[in-house]
């Protein structure tokens, strides 16, 4: 017996007047030191029940057993289980358990033949930072373009990005800044020749979605967690808000790792020349913090303290001494994509 979605009421019963029955939900023979039935209950998962009848005066009944076994959707294998996930009709991506990322469950493509694909989509609101694992077994194309077969990405209807061959697992992310409904499809294609097909299938697991706010794309779990935003709120109110009254708004406390309930958290920054180069050492580090996985520092120079002369970005210059810089300071922005 199979079921789909997070509960599964059972019942039992027994055709012999004044029955009792006791069952277990681990796959163990019942006694009467197991649970006693009565009444319906629920089951969340697979599980294999046990039960066993008594009545007074006759020897316990033979055990019955049932596996039932819950079936995840297309949404739960690749860790959206709220969203609304599509799959052709003619060639269905299936749920796998035999080749996954995290160890438990994955999307893998349909089986098909030359010339055909086979899709997997969902929709989401912008904007926001898309990252997924996804995964290939297929013909290596040898040139740049991977338009032999190959397991694409698409935004929109737009081709974001290929890979092909055997390409292990990799972790994409895409930065979605345009407001309203997105669409995102992932699609495996095969051309019309086939010499080396390999597994010839793609997987795809652990998408994740965060919902970001402002230019400098700050996620919302970030501004929840620091209590800057509730449920019906505003996000884009919140990121332009200054709770802690230092002059800086909350997008800005994000982008410099400062916190934005602390009027006294800044940014500090060590610079030391290594090899002629400005290294900066910033406290606190801003790497895998929030959406974004780095930040960028800028490092200005100057020859002088002279108030009319403007900093310079020294960021790549290879030989600083020789240059003639002698004072330093560092701005943090967001990197270009």
């Amino acid at each position: 017996t199979t079921f789909t979605g997070n509960l599964r009421r059972i019942a039992l019963s027994c055709d012999t007047p004044d029955a009792v029955l006791y069952y277990t939900l681990d796959g163990s023979e019942p006694t009467k030191a197991s649970y006693r039935y009565t009444s319906s209950f629920n089951i969340c998962d697979t599980t294999t029940i046990r039960v066993r009848a008594y009545v007074y005066g006759m020897i316990p009944s033979p055990v019955a057993t049932a596996r039932i076994i819950r079936l995840r959707t297309l949404a739960e294998a690749i860790d959206q289980p709220l969203w609304i996930v599509e799959t052709g009709v003619e060639h269905p991506w299936t749920v796998v358990s035999d080749v996954t990322h995290d160890g438990a469950f994955a999307a893998r493509s349909a089986a098909i033949s030359d010339g055909e694909s086979t899709t997997i989509s969902a929709a989401v609101d912008g904007p926001g930072t898309l990252s997924f694992w996804w995964k290939v077994s297929s013909e290596d194309d040898p040139s740049e373009y991977d338009n032999w077969d190959y397991l694409a990405f698409r935004l929109d209807g737009v081709d974001v990005a290929h890979v092909d061959g055997d390409s292990g697992w990799n972790k994409f992310t895409v930065q979605i800044r345009e407001p309203g409904p997105h669409t995102l499809e992932w699609a495996y294609v095969k051309d019309d020749f086939d010499e080396n097909p390999l597994e010839d299938s793609a997987w795809l697991d652990q998408v994740s979605w965060e919902p970001t706010v402002s230019e400098y794309d700050i996620p919302v779990s970030w501004m929840e967690n620091m209590g800057l935003v509730r449920a019906g709120e505003d996000p884009e109110a919140a990121a332009n808000a200054d709770p802690d009254g230092d002059g800086y708004t909350n997008a800005e406390e994000y982008v410099a790792g400062t916190d934005p309930n602390d009027p006294d958290s800044h940014l500090l920054a060590e610079i030391s020349i290594v090899d002629g180069k400005p290294v900066v050492t910033p406290n606190p580090e801003l790497t895998e913090r929030g959406a974004r996985s780095v930040r960028e520092y800028r490092r200005l120079g100057k020859k002088t303290l002279d108030p009319n002369e403007e900093s310079q970005d020294v960021t790549d210059v290879t030989d600083l001494d020789e240059a003639g810089y002698r004072f330093f300071k560092v701005k943090v922005v967001q990197p270009e994509e």
